[in-house]
């Protein structure tokens, strides 16, 4: 009756406590009430979990709850990783809505699903205990270890746990074959995703400037930056990652400066990430076969991927953190092997001091270079003083506690004396950027709420699971990723961004797929390992094809072809001409006229000083980037299109870059510009397929043109058109259907076609459109697009005739983007 008792009691306050905790997973009445749900199913859900855990507790038949909680935990995990099947492109709305139900339940259910992992955990941790033992059994050095520190180390060989080597030695040897070959295949897939179009994309973001740095060492031995249109040195220090400069500056010496030749030391820094996670992620979780799976994720893991095809300092820093981490975790925990290091055990050194410091010269060497890298590993030190703080209790060695002394007096002294750590950056819960990093450090190979029933699991064992190189070796992986998670969510005063946390991840994905293995090796059959290993390998193609365009096809941080638009400029260039320019790459610039005066456009600049800057030159030129045009003053960028030509950019090609070119005849003043910014102008290349949508009210006939198409040779070209003049509003759609520009125009009044419309003179491709200030009659909610529209489009247009500020409409849930739009102010 005791052990009934107990039972119950325990059941009932495990339950209780699911129910409770579970509560904070319920979603908010709002998100609810957008997806018209009810908050009551969900309470009746969360009842029914605990009362699964309750009869699981509670229950005398061992087998059978451990069968029905077994697939039960299955069903409830596949579904959750199910979500990371499902494509994350081209959704329809009604299936998006679907989509964020099941995103809502999946949230609801980590905590009874851990709860659940954690009975399954318990109810077999004989064979999870003998399966940890097996894999963590003590093993001598590798042959490489021996070969390259033989002559100083010495073993401990009693400290050897023997083994049963149940598997022949033909099969064992076909098993290594077999294992290498396919770590042989992985790695050259990961040269072909890396390598892979690497020049596709132009140079972009922080690219500039450091190609400009690594070509100023490559030609100077200094760390400044290069002009490449004057090709001197200028007096500007760039000391940022010299490492990393360094090394682009090298292969700037074997393939000449290029983009590509710039982005080869990031892929070349990947494939070494493939080889330094299969080597050092052995030492973690020792199962060979998941850490094949570990690496065969990492050349399809998209956001590692764009920093290793991208020339910054983030690829070099992964491996280079990996070795630093290993080293350091080798050096705490391992005793002395060092041959002329004698220490005894129950000597104060023995005691307090008996650390690996065959690994100390290593450590530092990474130590420092990684830090010189970026400053950002300096979480290694956070990471590995809350690791010591625990160690103590695991492995009751008391070399701990000068870990923990050294690094709180080393805490101490940074604060008093800060060594290059701004501590302004840091705060205390000042910011909240848990739900960015918590996808970041967990969101990879399933979801982020998938990962965490594993990560949950594997902390409870934890507590199950004794062995001490178990412990320690995923301890260490826990605090990497936890207490990173914590800093950078809540400490750290930076905007969220991957590529700040980008070197943890690593580790973060050998703790998931290390975790993920040990528990169902541990609870179910070989099929079902098998199946949930192609479950994996699901989750990751799916991941890596929903986002393959913005890796191979099309640049989503930054959709532009600067090597093509610059050449503009320098073909068309005139001595003593002005070039404005906001950001971009100077390297495309190269081949200019080395007198070339260009001044950068300072972010949201002063439009009067421009224009009092520019009124000193009689011809120059603007450039930006279109998805940087927000940066630029507003009425800079009114300004160019209304009295500017326009060469590149938005409605006359796809090269992602504005550029304009001014004469000092085109200037007109603040008083003339303010008028003629409340009439419609637009630069637009007339060669391509275009329609012209507008609605137009007329009192009296008029024979007056209603637009004009000005050509870059000051011809004029007129299209007009006979409708109705019945005071009343009409909507017209004027729109010409090929490249050709000797194409017929089309006409579709209150969205019925007219007949043809004949222009009457040829249109060159780079034209100012203007509404014609004579026209007798009132025009409004001018829109331009960059194709012939269809009858449905035009339909939505008339429907949406009340909505001002729409430039983005759908056709079955199928957007399409307004190119110019003005309407009467």
């Amino acid at each position: 009756m005791n052990k009934d008792n107990n039972k119950i009691i325990i059941g009932a306050i495990a339950s209780i406590l699911i129910f409770v905790i579970n509560i904070f997973f319920i979603p908010s009445t709002e998100k609810l009430f957008h997806l018209d749900l009810s908050k009551k199913l969900f309470y009746v859900i969360s009842l029914c979990f605990s009362a699964i855990i309750f009869f699981a507790i509670y229950q005398k038949d061992k087998k059978s709850v451990q069968n029905f909680t077994k697939y039960f935990f299955l069903t409830l995990f596949v579904f959750s990783a199910s979500i990371s099947l499902i494509p994350i492109k081209d959704y329809s709305h009604s299936f998006y809505i679907l989509y964020e139900k099941l995103v809502v339940f999946q949230t609801f259910i980590i905590i009874p699903t851990s709860a659940i992992g954690f009975y399954l955990i318990y109810s077999h941790k004989k064979t999870i205990q003998l399966i940890v033992d097996k894999l963590f059994s003590a093993r001598k050095p590798g042959r490489l270890q021996q070969k390259i520190f033989g002559k100083f180390l010495h073993y401990n060989e009693s400290s050897e746990t023997k083994t049963d080597d149940v598997v022949p030695q033909k099969n064992k040897q076909s098993l290594n074959i077999l294992h290498y070959s396919l770590f042989a295949i992985i790695i050259i897939i990961s040269v072909v995703t890396l390598f892979y179009r690497l020049d596709n994309f132009d140079l972009f973001s922080d690219e500039a400037q450091v190609t400009q740095g690594a070509a100023g060492y490559y030609h100077t031995g200094e760390y400044k930056l290069w002009d490449f249109t004057k090709e001197e040195l200028t007096h500007k220090k760039y000391n940022r990652s010299r490492p990393h400069q360094f090394v682009v500056a090298q292969s700037y010496k074997i393939f000449g400066i290029s983009t590509w030749s710039s982005r080869f030391p990031s892929a070349l820094f990947g494939v070494i990430l493939i080889i330094a996670t299969f080597l050092i992620g052995k030492y973690f979780i020792k199962d060979k076969w998941a850490i094949l799976l570990v690496i065969a994720t990492l050349p399809f893991f998209v956001e590692l991927l764009f920093l290793q095809r991208w020339t910054r300092m983030y690829a070099m820093l992964m491996p280079l953190f990996l070795f630093e981490f290993y080293f350091t975790v080798k050096f705490l925990t391992e005793k002395n092997s060092l041959k002329f290091i004698k220490i005894k055990e129950n000597s104060f050194f023995g005691k307090y001091l008996n650390f690996n410091f065959i690994y100390l010269p290593l450590l530092l060497v990474f130590l420092v270079l990684n830090y010189e890298i970026h400053i950002n590993t300096i979480l290694l030190f956070p990471i590995f003083l809350f690791f010591t703080l625990i160690m103590p209790a695991i492995s009751k060695n008391k070399k701990y506690f000068v870990i923990i002394l050294i690094g709180i007096t080393f805490l101490i002294i940074s604060i008093f004396f800060p060594y290059k750590i701004n501590y302004s950056k840091f705060g205390f819960f000042e910011i909240n950027n848990f739900q960015y990093y918590f996808r970041a450090f967990l969101g990879y190979p399933f979801s982020a709420n998938t990962n965490i029933i594993i990560v949950l699991i594997s902390i409870f064992s934890l507590f199950i699971v004794k062995n001490k190189q178990f412990r320690k070796n995923y301890l260490v992986l826990l605090c990497s990723v936890f207490i990173g998670l914590f800093l950078f969510s809540f400490i750290l005063k930076r905007y969220s961004n991957f590529k700040y946390m980008s070197f943890i991840s690593p580790l973060s994905i050998i703790l998931i797929i290390g975790s993920y293995f040990l528990f169902f090796k541990s609870v179910f059959p070989k099929v079902i390992i098998y199946f949930i290993s192609l479950l994996l390998i699901g989750s990751v193609a799916v991941h890596f094809n929903s986002i393959y365009n913005n890796i191979y096809e099309r640049n989503f941080a930054s959709p532009a072809k600067p090597s093509i638009a610059y050449q503009t400029i320098v073909k068309n260039y005139k001595k003593d001409e002005l070039i404005y320019r906001h950001w971009g790459p100077l390297l495309y610039f190269e081949g200019i006229d080395k007198t070339a005066k260009i001044k950068n456009l300072p972010l949201k600049s002063n439009f009067v000083q421009i224009l009092d800057t520019i009124k000193n030159y009689k011809s120059g030129w603007f450039v930006w980037h279109t998805h940087n045009s927000n940066n630029i003053n507003d009425t800079l960028r009114e300004y160019a299109e209304i009295y500017f030509t326009k060469y590149n950019g938005n409605a006359i090609d796809e090269t992602g870059v504005e550029i304009f070119h001014f004469t000092d005849s085109m200037l007109a003043d603040i008083e003339h510009y303010k008028i003629d910014r409340l009439f419609p102008s637009a630069n637009l290349n007339m060669a391509n397929p275009y329609s012209l949508s507008f609605r137009l009210k007329l009192s009296e006939p008029t024979d007056e043109p209603l637009f004009l198409f000005l050509s870059n040779n000051k011809n004029v070209v007129n299209l007009n058109f006979s409708i109705l003049a019945d005071n009343k509003w009409h909507h017209v759609v004027w729109y010409q259907e090929g490249g050709n520009i000797n194409d017929d125009f089309g006409l579709i009044v209150d969205g019925q076609a007219n007949e043809k419309q004949q222009h009457n003179s040829k249109l060159l491709e780079l034209v100012k459109f203007k509404i014609n200030t004579n026209f007798k009659g009132e025009i409004d909610d001018i829109r331009i697009y960059d194709f012939v529209l269809d009858n449905e489009q035009v339909t939505e247009i008339i429907k949406n005739k009340d909505n001002k500020n729409s430039d983005k409409l759908y056709v079955n849930e199928i957007e399409f983007k307004t190119l110019f739009h003005w309407q009467k102010r």
